[in-house]
């Protein structure tokens, strides 16, 4: 159950007007050990970003002191302003991190709840529009050390109110029991089953990893996830990385809860996911002026304009 100590830090990483892509937000203290943990983890989501002209991921990844889940996406189904720059379109990871404490977080997983997918993946992702604020209060800075830029990325774990309001409808759904648990393998999932790895992954105890709909076996194998589901991809594999085999096991089949709003079929997603990318980047084209003649303010570690 949540709690009134439910407080997230965000997660994000993008790029900038002069600098390529850096974490341009991380929790507080984080030791460089976890920070290069947020980075590989984030690069691996994003890998092979023209793929995201066609469909947003989502990534969930734990280890044993932190808990993130965010989303992977072009800029313009977060954001109305600089959706591109010097002909390139941007895109960015919106997440939040929270920290896996047993004090804190008696019930388990011992970290705020985060929603299930069939809630949380919903336009107009609300919840990670704000984030892209980090991204803009940076567009400017030149700074390309990641040392420079820790006294202006570091924020503090507070609630937030909008991801609360997500959960407040929100049952605990049931999980599937197939996540992939050894080093050095890949899983390759149905994508039929993204929320029930979904809610698995999110309630678990132990470290673990999920990016769900990654475009190919390659990206797969590349980045750091245990597991992953691709794009039209129905029957479950695994991938051994040190090998580059893949194999098909026993396939398991699981039914999807009912109780909760599910994400897009594979059926419809990819139509979808185009109208909702066709209208946001028109929408954002439009605002683009006026939001050129807002004047930004900073108020402390959040960002406003009036």
């Amino acid at each position: 159950m949540g709690t009134t100590t439910d407080c997230w830090a965000p997660l994000v990483y993008g790029r900038t007007l002069n600098v390529d892509f850096r974490l341009l937000a991380i929790p507080e203290e984080t030791s460089r050990e976890d920070i290069d943990w947020f980075q590989r983890m984030v690069n691996g989501a994003i890998i092979y970003p023209d793929a995201l002209r066609t469909g947003h991921r989502w990534a969930v990844f734990k280890n044993e002191r932190y808990c993130a889940f965010g989303l992977v996406c072009m800029a313009a189904l977060v954001s109305a302003k600089r959706v591109v720059v010097q002909t390139r379109d941007l895109y960015l990871f919106a997440g939040y991190v929270a920290r896996i404490d047993p004090t804190l977080y008696p019930d388990p997983p011992h970290h705020p709840r985060i929603p299930p997918l069939g809630i949380v993946d919903q336009p107009p992702f609300t919840v990670f529009r704000t984030l892209w604020d980090y991204v803009d209060f940076l567009w400017d800075d030149t700074r390309t050390s990641s040392e420079e830029l820790l006294s202006d990325t570091q924020k503090p774990f507070r609630p937030v109110p909008q991801l609360e309001g997500l959960l407040s409808n929100s049952p605990i759904v049931e999980s599937s029991s197939a996540l992939n648990r050894t080093p050095g393998k890949c899983a390759v999932h149905s994508e039929a089953n993204e929320s029930l790895l979904w809610s698995e992954a999110i309630q678990s105890t132990i470290p673990t990893s999920l990016c769900l709909r990654m475009p190919d076996r390659l990206s797969a194998r590349s980045a750091p996830f245990e597991n992953v589901t691709i794009d039209g991809i129905e029957s479950d594999s695994v991938i051994d990385r040190a090998s580059g085999t893949s194999s098909t096991p026993r396939k398991k089949t699981v039914a999807a809860p009912a109780q909760i709003a599910e994400a897009p079929t594979a059926s419809n997603k990819k139509g979808n996911y185009h109208n909702i990318y066709k209208q946001s980047f028109l929408e954002a084209m439009q605002d683009v002026e006026t939001d050129a003649n807002k004047k930004k303010k900073s108020t402390g570690d959040w960002i406003s304009y009036e």
